[in-house]
């Protein structure tokens, strides 16, 4: 009914019902948490979950920091965003590939999109020896273009056309 709470909201009262229990939520249940207030969008019990956590002295890991980003990825929110991923690097956690797939995403969905963020985080991507994946290459065309992400791609020798010969905006396709 109307009384039912979110997803967002059952996922934080179960953490506090385990925390009441004496049952110690790890770092992989909050994680699981933040996942679900990410996905529905909920910022305000996302921020509240990892609240929680920090508050019980559990230790935030890299799927955390990326899991904080995601919303604002999702929205575009680029300068939120980085700073969710810094503050992982000054916490020991380093920028791999999902890391820089969710910097590229937040160029894809911020309005204006930022194609020059999106191109450096690119180059820093092919730079650290990151093979660009079909995602990072769809997010890369989101914020860029089509022709000038596929441009770009060409320069830097990243091979574009799948093994199918599909091209990217087809169904499938990858980075070769």
């Amino acid at each position: 009914g109307g009384d039912d709470p979110g997803p967002a909201e059952q996922a934080r009262l179960l953490l506090q019902r385990m925390s009441d229990e004496r049952v110690m939520p790890d770092t992989t249940a909050y994680n699981a948490a933040l996942h679900v207030s990410a996905l529905s969008g909920s910022l305000g019990h996302m921020w509240r979950i990892y609240d929680m956590m920090q508050a019980e002295g559990v230790v935030a890991d890299a799927a955390t920091y990326r899991t904080l980003a995601l919303l604002y990825a999702r929205c575009g929110d680029i300068e939120r965003a980085e700073d969710i991923l810094h503050r992982a690097r000054l916490d020991g956690h380093g920028r791999g590939a999902r890391e820089l797939d969710l910097l590229l995403s937040a160029c894809g969905n911020a309005w204006p999109r930022d194609n020059q963020k999106a191109e450096r985080t690119f180059r820093d991507m092919l730079a650290a020896g990151i093979k660009p994946s079909s995602q990072s290459l769809r997010f890369l065309q989101m914020a860029m273009g089509k022709d000038r992400a596929i441009e770009l791609a060409e320069e830097l020798n990243v091979p574009w056309t799948a093994p199918d010969g599909r091209r990217p905006g087809t169904r499938t396709w990858a980075a070769a």
